[in-house]
C-alpha cells in the first residue's frame, strides 16, 4: 500500500514538474527561431558575402598595381688567390626593384567583369530573401 501511494506521488511531482518545462511560442517567435537557426539561410548570407568579396575585387582590379622589392646577399669565406694563399673574402650584394602597372584598355573586360560581379551579388540578395519567404510561409 505504502508503495502505490509513493509511486503516485511521484508521478504527480514528474506531471507537475513535466508541465512547467512546457513553453508556449507565438507564431511570430516560431517565425524568428527558423529564420534565425535555418541552415540554408546561413549558407546563403555566406554566399552573399562571398559575392560582395568578388565585387569588390572585380572594381579594385581596375587601380593601378604596385610592387616593391629589397634583398641583400653577403658572402663571407676563405679563397685562393693567385699568388696559391689562403685569403679571407667578404662580399655584399643589395638590390632594390619597384614596378608598376596599369591596364589601359582591356577591350571593356574589366566593365563587363564588375556589371557580372554586380549582378550575380544581386541575385545572391534576392535567393536570400526568397528563402526567407519560404521559411516564413513553411512556419505559418
Amino acid at each position: 500500500m505504502k508503495i502505490r501511494y509513493t509511486l503516485l506521488y511521484l508521478a504527480l511531482v514528474c506531471s507537475v514538474f513535466g508541465s512547467w518545462a512546457q513553453q508556449k511560442y507565438t507564431l511570430e517567435e516560431c517565425v524568428e527561431i527558423a529564420l534565425e537557426n535555418n541552415r540554408n539561410i546561413k549558407q546563403q548570407e555566406l554566399n552573399n558575402h562571398q559575392r560582395q568579396i568578388a565585387y569588390s575585387q572585380a572594381r579594385a582590379d581596375l587601380l593601378p598595381n604596385l610592387n616593391a622589392s629589397a634583398g641583400q646577399s653577403f658572402v663571407y669565406g676563405r679563397s685562393i688567390g693567385l699568388d696559391n694563399v689562403y685569403q679571407n673574402t667578404n662580399s655584399s650584394q643589395s638590390s632594390f626593384n619597384i614596378s608598376s602597372n596599369i591596364t589601359l584598355f582591356d577591350g571593356l573586360r574589366m566593365k563587363h567583369n564588375i556589371d557580372a560581379r554586380k549582378a550575380e551579388m544581386y541575385i545572391s540578395e534576392a535567393d536570400l530573401e526568397r528563402i526567407q519567404d519560404d521559411i516564413v510561409m513553411s512556419v505559418s
